[in-house]
């Protein structure tokens, strides 16, 4: 299960969030910036998106199928002595894409991705950031024995 995997491929496919992202060679030529690390990498470009699992809480479970929250952790970070009107617009976006939205997680039905509104998150070497938190509600396909 790759619940970090879902919510990169729904930001990935919102213009409005990756339109406005630093451009990174993943291998494969330059793509947006969005990680599915906390810290990215040292040479990554903003502003740029971070991805991070930080938990999870089994909240349902029955004799054929297991159901879950999985929390997710979303930075949108920017530059040292940059303004934050980028990366502030950024974090909303990211907000509305990620709020009630429906992910595609193999092996799993109707996961539902509630997230909190952006708050600001600047990390201690003077970073702009803002964290969006999420958590990904998942119940397990039932399969046939």
């Amino acid at each position: 299960m790759s619940v970090i995997k879902a919510v990169y491929d729904r930001l990935k496919s919102v213009p409005a969030v990756t339109g406005s992202l630093g451009q990174y060679d993943f291998g494969s030529g330059n793509e947006s910036a969005i990680f599915t690390v906390n810290p990215p990498p040292q040479d990554a470009p903003t502003p740029l998106i971070a991805i991070n699992q930080t938990g999870g809480e089994l909240t349902g479970r029955d004799r054929a199928t297991r159901g879950g929250d999985v929390d997710i952790d979303v930075y949108v970070w920017g530059n040292r002595g940059e303004s934050e009107k980028l990366i502030d617009e950024i974090s909303m976006e990211v907000w509305r894409t990620l709020d009630r939205a429906v992910l595609t997680v193999d092996g799993y039905e109707a996961p539902r991705c509630l997230a909190d509104p952006p708050a600001k998150a600047p990390d201690p070497e003077g970073y702009p950031g803002y964290l969006i938190r999420a958590r990904v509600l998942i119940r397990e396909v039932p399969t046939s024995s």
